[in-house]
């Protein structure tokens, strides 16, 4: 009896010993490894990181990065990017001693990552069929896509093939072709659009859905949709579209790096563009009187609500001024 007590006791001690990380930790080393892979893409391809997550709930099952590339791009240099950004993320990830121990597998390998690199247009401007829109791997199983030429919301695959395929075929390939740079306008405009979209989406839980900008000499627009997956005031709608305004003027001017590159100085809300595609959890649209989408453009702050579902006819179709939607927020506001 005694002896069994001591193997029992010396197992609870064992466990506790394991010292197991909380989330927060958990998450503040998965950044850090992140951190380290967007720096790298950014530095070496001029990638720009738009989203990022993973699985990990008490172990690391999964990781996900998706970039965007100002520049067309062909199959074998798709492949070669692609490949490159899985190799430095799971090489991260494996000499990493803090974070090597809370993996689902060790070594994490490439079914435990889902990476995506989205590819744009050198003015910001959607590319579409029979262009490459997008490389992606999930699952072990990498999918080529193009954009629909009769609707830039629709892509579909134009090639699936396996990832050890593709590492061999972008092993086959010139490793030292050179790969295209996005001009510094374009760079320096999805760097801050990125980056403003990520922070509007975490304050106000939204989903970010489409990006994109007018830049031929200069930058003229920038524009982003967005998803709100609740059904709320019509206040509560002005305020999110205003602050979101405001916030890109702000940002924007303040960015050192893009002011040679602005088409007028300072930006102005007559540069920006947002849609709020607003849905119920997701996967349903609101019916009237509920709006199905809010947005601004054009010095206006727009509501809309569909008549028919499906439809182009709508039930209402509200437009106010932008400074007067400027001035109720702050009247809100106001104690």
């Amino acid at each position: 009896m005694q002896r069994f007590l001591i193997i029992f006791f010396f197992l609870i001690a064992q466990s506790f010993s394991m010292d197991p990380l909380s989330g927060r930790e958990l998450d503040r080393l998965v950044k850090k490894v992140f951190c380290e892979v967007i720096r790298e893409m950014k530095l070496k391809h001029r990638m720009v990181c738009f989203c990022s997550g993973g699985a990990m709930m008490k172990e690391i099952e999964e990781l996900d990065l998706s970039f965007n590339i100002s520049h067309p791009v062909d199959v074998d240099e798709a492949r070669l990017l692609l490949v490159d950004l899985a190799e430095t993320l799971l090489e991260s990830v494996n000499q990493n001693k803090k974070i090597k121990k809370y993996l689902a597998n060790d070594p994490f390998i490439s079914k435990n990552v889902s990476l995506q690199i989205t590819f744009s247009n050198r003015d910001g401007s959607e590319i579409m069929a029979p262009n490459l829109e997008s490389i992606m791997v999930i699952k072990d199983k990498v999918y080529f896509t193009s954009k629909d030429l009769e609707s830039s919301y629709k892509s579909f695959n134009i090639h699936v093939e396996s990832f050890d395929d593709t590492v061999k075929l972008a092993k086959k390939s010139d490793i030292k072709k050179e790969i295209h740079q996005p001009s510094e306008g374009v760079y320096h405009t999805n760097l801050i659009r990125s980056r403003i979209a990520k922070q509007i989406a975490k304050k106000y839980d939204l989903q970010i859905k489409h990006f994109g900008a007018n830049v031929k000499d200069k930058v003229d627009l920038i524009f982003v949709d967005f998803e709100i997956e609740r059904i709320l005031t019509k206040d509560e709608y002005r305020k999110i579209v205003v602050d979101s305004v405001e916030k890109f003027v702000q940002e924007v001017n303040g960015y050192e790096e893009i002011q040679p590159f602005l088409a007028n100085k300072p930006f102005t809300h007559e540069n920006v563009a947002l849609l709020f595609l607003i849905s119920i959890n997701g996967d349903r649209a609101p019916e009237p009187p509920d709006f199905l989408y809010v947005g601004y453009n054009h010095g206006e702050v727009f509501y809309k609500s569909q008549k028919y579902p499906g439809g182009n006819v709508f039930h209402e179709n509200i437009r106010e001024p932008y400074e007067e939607a400027k001035r109720k927020v702050l009247a809100d506001e106001t104690p």
